[in-house]
């Protein structure tokens, strides 16, 4: 058993008592309410350490109890909650001791990473996962949205973007705030312009060095947002160097270095653009391979060679 749904009434209980264990490794996501989890007594085990969404939708709430030296499994990767008490001793790897979630969607994970959460429907055991949003976590507890929709199914991951992207989101008032996600340690250089003509050249607005997968930038209004963000990345000069002969290997190996563009349409919610959709689950570049998001490019595509450090428009 991967995932636990439902609407039934009352509670759902899965014990381990004194001396005994229950294994469901297996388990992913859990979307009823009511359901109830407990590891009670001198060796009891309950292993969930699989579990990375656990979601009660309605009353009553479900609830995670390690008691009288029991023991509940969970894994270290991060934890989607939602009307949740959580009761285990100290020294969980993923929890805290003691811990209620409010009724809205909930990620517990590790401060300063990225994560990439998605939702899709149970009404069909067909339907495929839908990307529901990314989220820079900046607290190990962080509200990302509100109440969990009815008969839906949540997971959530971390990711490294690479290369980078520039999402825009909406924080409370009329304000947009734009973040940026690469791989550490690389310096980028955030660039906008109004509009994807190709006379139209993209101008610099801000360069850094990213010591976290992501940087959150200072909300603005929506009136002094420009309707369309790049980020590139910035090479070090001592790497711009390299041999002719070097540069022509390059040439026949390249890979391309998508320009993430970010649209913001009135107020709509803001899309990311490369003058066509983007595939929110396309997230890697390999050598010589060209990737879905390139189909659809409106503006001009810069196309990085990659030998002993130095770029090429």
């Amino acid at each position: 058993m991967t995932t636990l749904t439902g609407d039934g009434c009352g509670y759902f209980r899965v014990e381990a008592m004194t001396g005994g264990t229950v294994n469901l490794s297996n388990l992913v996501s859990i979307a009823r309410h009511g359901v109830a989890l407990l590891a009670d007594g001198p060796g009891a085990v309950l292993d969930v350490s699989r579990l990375n969404s656990f979601i009660s939708q309605g009353s009553p709430l479900a609830s995670l109890t390690a008691r009288n030296n029991g023991v509940i499994l969970l894994g270290t990767s991060a934890l989607l909650l939602a009307n949740v008490t959580v009761d285990i001793p100290p020294g969980n790897p993923v929890l805290p001791p003691a811990f209620i979630s409010d009724p809205n969607l909930t990620l517990h994970g590790s401060a300063w990473r990225s994560y990439l959460v998605e939702q899709r429907s149970t009404l069909n055991p067909t339907n495929d996962w839908q990307f529901l949003q990314r989220v820079p976590l900046t607290n190990s507890f962080q509200q990302i949205a509100g109440p969990p929709r009815a008969n839906t199914d949540y997971r959530v991951a971390e990711f490294v973007v690479n290369p980078s992207r520039v999402d825009l989101n909406r924080p409370p008032g009329q304000q947009v705030q734009r973040v940026l996600y690469g791989a550490p340690t690389n310096t980028f250089e955030v660039q906008t312009k109004t509009n994807l003509d190709a006379i139209v050249r993209w101008q610099p607005l801000t360069s850094v060095t990213l010591t976290n997968p992501f940087r959150i930038f200072a909300p603005m209004s929506t009136t002094n947002a420009a309707p369309f963000y790049r980020a590139r990345k910035l090479w070090a000069a001592g790497r711009a160097s390299t041999s002719a002969q070097n540069l022509s290997q390059c040439r026949r190996q390249p890979f391309v270095l998508h320009q993430r563009v970010v649209k913001l349409r009135g107020d709509a919610e803001p899309s990311l653009r490369e003058g066509g959709p983007v595939d929110d689950g396309d997230f890697d570049l390999k050598l010589g391979q060209q990737s879905r998001l390139e189909r659809g490019l409106v503006n001009r595509r810069w196309r990085q060679f990659v030998c002993g450090g130095r770029g090429q428009r």
